[in-house]
């Protein structure tokens, strides 16, 4: 394997476990602490890979990963985020976002080079589907359980991540309903939960009426940077 990483993260501890699980690995290891350096790295230096250690950044987890979607050499990185859980140690879910991977610490060598060639194998096969855009909007949740309204993080045709807090379960189906702003037209889904941290639910999209695709669409596509 050889492939250049980037691990953000704010703790030396784990730099040091990604240093030793690496070693003679042929994989180039660069470090991040904080947001900026994070920024400056992600802008300037293209990676095959990209770590976040959400319990040190969780906070910037969002942001950062919008900024990856957004960036010119970067949108096919991996991301590969690194949760507490004892019980699991490594979960992919390629069916909801191809380029977006879990390893559950502890975690050795083996594992955290199993997950850099699963998320490289997949990353060759997929392309990323849809851009993806940051969004402020409320949205109405029926969970079938309960029903609230929470803010929504960022927008695509195949989904959205929004800022909800408290236990939720993997793979339920939501429906959500919203307007984009500026716009009068009520756009209805139901999708699934597929990817759940401290702060927010990404929701992937099962059913959408083609009228709410086109507005989405349209939507991000005027939200979008054009390549000169």
């Amino acid at each position: 394997m050889d492939s250049k990483v980037l691990l953000i993260h704010s703790d030396t501890g784990i730099q040091n476990e990604f240093v030793k699980a690496l070693a003679n690995a042929g994989v180039q290891l660069i470090s991040a602490s904080g947001l900026d350096q994070a920024i400056e790295k992600i802008d300037h230096e293209k990676f095959e890979a990209i770590f976040f250690d959400s319990k040190t950044i969780g906070e910037y987890c969002d942001s950062l990963e919008h900024r990856i979607h957004q960036s010119r050499d970067n949108k096919q990185a991996s991301i590969i985020v690194l949760r507490e859980n004892d019980e699991m140690s490594v979960r992919a879910n390629p069916e909801a976002s191809p380029d977006t991977f879990l390893i559950y610490k502890p975690f050795d060598a083996q594992q955290l080079l199993g997950v850099l060639s699963a998320s490289h194998a997949n990353t060759k096969r997929v392309e990323r589907r849809f851009d993806r855009v940051a969004l402020r909007a409320q949205v109405q949740v029926d969970t079938q359980h309960e029903q609230f309204t929470a803010l929504a993080d960022s927008l695509s045709e195949g989904g959205m991540n929004l800022l909800v807090s408290g236990d939720v379960t993997l793979d339920t189906e939501w429906v959500v309903s919203f307007t984009l702003p500026g716009g009068v037209q009520l756009i209805e889904a139901s999708g699934r939960v597929r990817r759940v941290n401290e702060a927010s639910v990404a929701l992937s999209f099962e059913k959408l009426h083609e009228d709410g695709r086109a507005l989405i669409r349209s939507y991000v596509a005027s939200k979008t940077p054009k390549n000169v």
